[in-house]
């Protein structure tokens, strides 16, 4: 299937660039971008995750685990074929910043510091990355492959400028302390028919009960790594781990600063 897709890849290319194939479809490896298709889209380790669970748990009756989600919410990087087969409008998951080939996106972004503990400790538990979290710190290993974590952002806080009818703006943050809320503005801008409660769909979308789902379909992760690839999500879990130098270090990036400042972190 990687073949057949790669084939696709070398016949679009050339169309692409003229013009003529939608380069947004072209640069994710999919047949094209229906014009009601909406992108999900976060940094990794921002709640892309939790929240294509929580969208899949408002409109399915089914058991979500990781065996079904991208029934619902299709993985751009390993599900083409499950997006290619769907002819309606889609929800799909991207971490990439190609906001202008999306016809609307919901950007989900988080804390910097719980980014860094949470990738890090993902990383780490698939042996992607060996050494200390104050070595993963100071290494470039956030910045690939989707650049740097202030770029992400602002890519989403400028698109956000020119066309803020076409992009949702979310918070993990709040979306923790007001899942309601924020969920019925998620409903409101996708235009969703919910067929579970708000209620219902996050009582199913919470971190307990899906490391208990986890654990009993054991999701590729899992199988990995025997972790389950739900933790806590807990806002502020940085503190547990990250060192009062770690911070110092953090706070030589005055452009993180300021960026996390106007984002409604405080490094104080």
């Amino acid at each position: 299937m990687a073949g057949n897709n790669s084939i696709k890849q070398y016949f679009r290319w050339l169309p692409a660039h003229l013009g003529l194939f939608n380069k947004g479809a072209f640069l994710h490896q999919i047949d094209n971008i229906l014009n009601d298709d909406i992108f999900l889209v976060s940094f990794p380790k921002s709640g892309n995750t939790w929240l294509r669970f929580i969208i899949a748990n408002l409109i399915s009756d089914e058991e979500i685990s990781f065996e079904n989600i991208d029934q619902y919410v299709p993985d751009l990087y390993i599900s083409h074929k499950i997006v290619n087969s769907k002819k309606e409008r889609r929800i799909l998951k991207s971490h990439n910043t190609y906001f202008r080939y999306y016809p609307k996106t919901i950007y989900i972004y988080r804390d910097y510091r719980d980014v860094l503990v949470s990738y890090y400790l993902y990383q780490s538990a698939l042996n992607k990355f060996k050494g200390t979290i104050q070595e993963f710190i100071t290494s470039d290993a956030l910045n690939k492959p989707f650049k740097s974590w202030k770029n992400h952002i602002t890519s989403a806080l400028n698109y956000q400028k020119t066309c803020p009818e076409n992009i949702l703006l979310i918070s993990y943050e709040e979306l923790s302390l007001n899942p309601e809320k924020i969920v019925n503005k998620l409903i409101n801008f996708c235009e969703i028919k919910p067929i579970n409660t708000v209620n219902e769909a996050l009582l199913k979308s919470d971190f307990d009960y899906l490391k208990t789902i986890e654990n009993k379909k054991q999701g590729n992760f899992k199988k990995l790594t025997g972790n389950s690839f739900f933790r806590e999500g807990k806002v502020g879990n940085w503190q547990k781990h990250l060192s009062d130098s770690d911070i110092d270090f953090l706070k030589k990036d005055i452009e993180l600063v300021n960026l996390m400042q106007q984002l409604g972190y405080s490094f104080s």
